[in-house]
């Protein structure tokens, strides 16, 4: 059973959501601290999905996902949004178009299937990995695909770097 974690700060109505979450097949862990509290929880729980409620401190939930994003250890971990008013849940589409909004009424449905997104987009970078591990040529830098092979500067082109005139000087010499 997949386990998700309930950021809520108002802990009125908090076991009514957490009881929605749980009749939806989820393990249910909560969390009703702020800021770096919540973080902590998150990297401590390892759940699934991280569910932030916006009807109580949406910009305080909203900056907690931009954080979860910026570290590579919870990035992975997808976030749902439920409820918050209009302008809030604009300002969320904004700053985090992946991440899914959703009502009280249909957070299972939305929790699953983000789930099934970030699981699905994990089993996709494995093969990725293993191309890399076996000593696949890595693809081409955005910058090489730009310029036509023949107007790449290649090593003969580039004049060697003239030798230290001074004696004692910790220059690198070139090999003879």
């Amino acid at each position: 059973m997949p386990n998700v974690l309930l950021i809520h700060w108002d802990p009125n109505g908090l076991d009514e959501r957490a009881e929605r979450l749980e009749r939806a097949g989820f393990d249910v862990g909560v969390c009703t601290k702020d800021g770096s509290a919540a973080f902590r929880a998150v990297g401590a729980s390892a759940p699934h999905a991280v569910v932030i409620d916006l009807s109580r401190q949406p910009s305080h939930g909203k900056r907690l996902a931009l954080a979860l994003r910026d570290k590579r250890t919870t990035r992975h971990i997808p976030v749902v949004f439920v409820d918050g008013d209009v302008g809030a849940v604009a300002s969320i589409r904004e700053a985090l178009p992946e991440a899914p909004v959703a009502t009280w009424r249909g957070i299972g449905g939305a929790v699953k299937k983000a789930i099934t997104e970030a699981q699905r987009r994990a089993e996709a970078a494995i093969p990725a990995a293993r191309a890399s591990a076996r000593g696949a040529a890595p693809p081409p830098r955005p910058s090489e695909r730009s310029v036509p092979a023949a107007a790449r500067p290649s090593s003969r082109d580039v004049a060697p770097a003239p030798r230290p005139s001074t004696p004692g000087t910790t220059a690198p010499r070139r090999a003879r």
